[in-house]
């Protein structure tokens, strides 16, 4: 869907340094990636839905861009482009993350991949990376990817508009890189998101300010909602927040939690 761009072979990447402290205990095992659908064929749902899930898109078409003839070669040449914050500090927002070798983590809204690999590389071959997308063309270039580069412990899911598809508690780490604004159905899929999380699990969401007076008229008419307006529907969805890290200029980066 959304926010990635394409990234060298994961051997040319520098790995990140990273601190050693867990996102939860005891690494989960390396899941097959799911046996493709027929084409056409609409991924099968996991997880059952909640009382109150959303039914009505807060906007409609927001992501049909990404469906278009050519989007694919565009949008990677935007999504990787140095200009773009979450970009250029791409190895700060990884060693943010505080991984460690083995953990599973949901690269949701992968895009063409600018996170995907640099996770993959982290996590290693003990851990898994699930890169979640919507849109074909991305989801291709994605496999791809995977394929060029051996990656095996890098899983390409094709995720609904209400809910990634992911199994019930199969990761550890849900990472959503300038992803929230392009969510039709927030509260659904952010549930859809919590039932993914394995116990003690974490969900950071990286996402553009939003703030009047300040923010450039392009950015307030192409983002959604101001950061007060995210919090209060993640809190809707079941989640809390744990921390607000200062790393960013103009987006800013949440780290939540499942509430009790």
């Amino acid at each position: 869907m959304l926010g990635c761009a394409a990234v060298p072979s994961p051997a040319a990447v520098p790995p990140a340094t990273v601190p050693a402290a867990p996102l939860a205990d005891g690494a989960q095992a390396v899941v097959p990636e799911p046996t493709a659908a027929p084409p056409g064929a609409p991924a099968p749902a996991t997880g059952a839905t909640e009382p109150g899930d959303q039914t009505s898109s807060v906007r409609p078409g927001v992501n049909d861009k990404y469906y278009a003839r050519g989007a694919v070669e565009k949008w990677t040449e935007v999504f990787e482009a140095e200009s773009r914050e979450v970009a250029a500090n791409r190895a700060a927002i990884v060693a943010a993350l505080a991984l460690r070798e083995g953990t599973t983590v949901a690269d949701i809204g992968a895009g063409t991949g600018l996170f995907t690999f640099t996770l993959a590389e982290v996590v290693g071959a003990s851990g898994r990376v699930d890169a979640v997308d919507i849109v074909p063309g991305f989801l291709e270039r994605l496999r791809g990817l995977k394929a060029k580069y051996g990656v095996e412990q890098v899983r390409v899911i094709e995720g609904g508009e209400r809910e990634t598809r992911l199994p019930d508690g199969s990761v550890q780490l849900a990472f959503l890189c300038n992803v929230y604004h392009h969510l039709e159905y927030p509260v659904a899929y952010m549930r859809s998101v919590r039932r993914a999380l394995s116990p003690g699990g974490e969900v950071v969401v990286i996402d553009f300010e939003r703030i009047e007076g300040v923010t450039s008229k392009r950015m307030l008419k192409h983002v959604r909602a101001p950061k007060e307006t995210v919090l209060a529907e993640l809190v809707e969805a079941g989640f809390e927040l744990v921390a607000e890290q200062p790393l960013l200029k103009d987006n800013y980066f949440l780290r939540l939690r499942p509430a009790p």
